[in-house]
């Protein structure tokens, strides 16, 4: 089971880029347990293979403020459709 997590998140980041890093990224702020452990290492390997930018990566993964703003939002939206 945690296999087949890990391909799936793998994949979202591949398949998604950036977007796939911010949603994960997001989930690990959440309830959901995605450690960043587990979003940084393939968003590092696709920038090493030059299909992401390694700054843009570790700016998303770390930049708290962002993370803030969208949980922030995501509340938001749920608080008031609840």
């Amino acid at each position: 089971m945690l296999h087949e997590l890990l391909q799936t998140w793998f994949n979202w980041v591949n398949d998604w880029g950036y977007w796939g890093v911010i949603l994960l990224m997001a989930m690990e702020s959440s309830i959901f347990p995605v450690p960043s452990e587990v979003v940084m290492p393939p968003a590092a390997f696709l920038a090493a293979q030059g299909k992401m930018n390694l700054w843009l990566c570790n700016y998303l993964c770390r930049e708290p403020c962002l993370w803030s703003a969208i949980h922030a939002k995501i509340r938001q939206v749920f608080l008031l459709s609840a």
